[in-house]
């Protein structure tokens, strides 16, 4: 019998409940659902994708657009025990790119901007992977940020697609309904 979402949490984290809001996200995540987590800075954010990796084989794809973001959250799952994990951003030397690529098939946890992840031969080394969950951080920035700042954001929906339209997680601290209806409209999320 497959363990509870509590039973994971207490096996990964050490810890016996969840935040307000982590377990909501992950439920719909375990049933199927496309999901977009509200959850306020510090709320434990990661932790939703980082469970469900956990419990799911595959990779777990999580577009972020901020750099020191994304290396101190590689740095932080491997302090937690997290081994698969890795980054490729404009900062990767050309030497470790090459090497996770070479190993992109077993990596657990793959973190990339939206424009590295728009890149043509990036993207089709990605449509190589089974994904397991395809994580949109700071997904407010489709709408904030897209149109002008970060276009490559208005482009993960087609990207999305392209990947086979995996289940998908939105995340964000600050989003107002209007907003929530923008970015699963650009995601082409149900």
């Amino acid at each position: 019998m497959r363990e509870t979402l509590v039973e994971s949490l207490q096996a990964v984290f050490g810890f016996d409940q969840f935040r307000q809001g982590q377990l909501a996200a992950l439920t719909a995540l375990e049933t199927g659902h496309d999901t977009l987590a509200v959850l306020p800075t510090g709320a434990g954010k990661t932790l939703i994708y980082q469970l469900y990796g956990y419990r799911h084989s595959g990779c777990v794809l999580v577009v972020s657009p901020l750099l020191s973001l994304m290396n101190d959250q590689v740095d932080r799952m491997r302090m937690s025990g997290f081994k698969r994990v890795a980054a490729i951003t404009s900062q990767t030397s050309f030497t470790e790119r090459q090497q996770i690529l070479r190993q992109l098939d077993q990596i657990q946890f793959l973190f990339l901007s939206p424009e590295m992840l728009a890149q043509p031969t990036m993207l089709a080394r990605v449509q190589q992977l089974t994904l397991s969950l395809l994580v949109i951080d700071e997904a407010h920035c489709i709408v904030q940020w897209g149109p002008d700042f970060r276009p490559e954001y208005l482009l993960l929906g087609a990207i999305r697609d392209r990947l086979g339209q995996p289940l998908t997680l939105a995340l964000t601290a600050t989003a107002g309904q209007q907003t929530r209806q923008e970015i699963a409209k650009q995601l082409r999320c149900t």
